[in-house]
């Protein structure tokens, strides 16, 4: 299994959009931050065709130490809920 990163969208985004890489990693760049500050304002973001992002609440909870089996108290936290588009689904099967 590969692995893609960062850098390795921003060339194939350079090369299928035709822009340089500076433009395309400023595009890119550009398009996470829109994303993270809509999710930290509490906003729903939809990708039409890929993807809808949202934040949960986690309520406290119990939890066990993995390596010494001491029981612990789990803080409240937030955490992003990624629901893929029914077109990504069957591009999976």
């Amino acid at each position: 299994m590969a692995r893609i990163n960062k850098n390795d969208i921003v060339e194939r985004v350079a090369d299928e959009v035709y822009l340089s890489k500076r433009d395309a990693k400023d595009a890119i760049d550009a398009t996470f931050k829109i994303i993270v500050e809509a999710l930290v304002n509490g906003d729903v973001v939809n990708i039409s065709n890929f993807a809808t992002f949202k934040v949960k609440e986690k309520k406290p909870r119990y939890g066990v130490h993995p390596s010494t089996g001491e029981k612990m108290n789990l803080n409240p936290r937030r955490s992003v809920s990624i629901k893929l588009s029914d077109s990504v689904k069957d591009q999976l099967k």
